[in-house]
C-alpha cells in the first residue's frame, strides 16, 4: 500500500505483461518529514483595547491557516480566515480562547498540531465620590472627602482636581481626602480618573462635588 507506506527503503518492481515479459526494479525513498511547529500570541489588555493576535511557523514556507474560536467566550472573536494576523476588539471583559493550525501547501502538505492562544481583557475600574452629609462648614472645620474604586481587582490610584491643583490618592478600595477649609468661599472637587493599580487598566470619571466655606461671625 504506497499512500500507508512507513519511512524506509522499497523496491517496485513493474514487469510488462506482453512477450517477452521484461521488468524493471526501481528503488523508492520514503522519508519522514515532521510537521512544522506554530506559535501564536497571547495577551493582556484593557476592555475596549484592540489586540492583533498573529500565527508563526517555526519552518519558511507557505501555509494555509486554519483557526478555531473557543465557544466559552464572554463575546465574540469573529473568525478571520486564512490568514496569519487578525485584529479585532473584545466586546467584554473576560477571557478569550482560540487555536490555530497550518497546513503546509507543498508536497507533502503537512499538517501542524493546533497551538492555543488567550486573550484576557480586564475590566475597566469605575469610582465614585461619597458625599458628606454636610458641604457647607464654617472656616477651618474639618471635612473628609471619600473616593470608592470598583469593577477592577484593585487598589486604586485615585487622580483628583482640586483649589490646589491636581494630586493622586491610593486605596483599596477607598481613599480620603482632608478637603481644604482655610479660605472663605466655594472649592470644586473633581474625580477626574481611576486607576488599577493591578492591571494598569484606567478610566476618565469627571464627578465633582462643591465644598462651600463659611466665614466665622465677628464678635463685638
Amino acid at each position: 500500500d504506497a499512500q500507508n507506506a512507513g519511512p524506509g527503503t522499497y523496491y517496485i518492481e513493474a514487469e510488462y505483461t506482453a512477450s517477452p515479459g521484461c521488468s524493471t526494479i526501481e528503488e523508492v525513498v520514503v522519508a519522514s518529514i515532521l510537521p512544522t511547529e506554530v506559535t501564536v500570541t497571547s495577551h493582556e489588555v484593557c476592555e475596549g483595547d484592540a489586540v492583533t493576535v498573529t500565527a508563526t511557523p517555526l519552518t519558511p514556507g507557505t501555509y494555509d491557516y486554519i483557526w478555531t474560536i473557543g465557544n466559552t467566550n464572554p463575546g465574540v472573536i469573529p473568525n478571520p480566515g486564512n490568514v496569519a494576523t487578525f485584529t479585532f476588539t473584545p466586546d467584554a471583559a473576560g477571557i478569550y480562547t482560540y487555536s490555530v493550525q497550518v497546513i503546509d501547501r507543498g508536497a507533502p502538505f503537512c499538517e501542524s498540531i493546533p497551538t492555543n492562544g488567550v486573550v484576557t481583557v480586564n475590566a475597566l475600574p469605575m469610582a465614585s465620590i461619597t458625599a458628606p452629609a454636610i458641604t457647607e462648614v464654617c472656616l477651618n472645620e474639618e471635612i473628609n472627602l471619600e473616593f470608592t474604586g470598583s469593577l477592577g481587582s484593585g487598589p486604586y490610584e485615585f487622580e483628583i482636581s482640586g483649589p490646589s491643583g491636581n494630586q493622586t490618592l491610593t486605596g483599596d478600595p477607598s481613599a480620603t481626602l482632608l478637603a481644604a477649609t482655610g479660605t472663605v468661599g466655594t472649592f470644586t472637587y473633581t474625580l477626574v480618573s481611576v486607576r488599577d493599580i493591578n492591571t494598569n487598566c484606567s478610566q476618565a470619571i469627571g464627578e465633582s462635588i462643591d465644598i462651600t466655606v463659611f466665614d466665622l461671625p465677628d464678635v463685638t
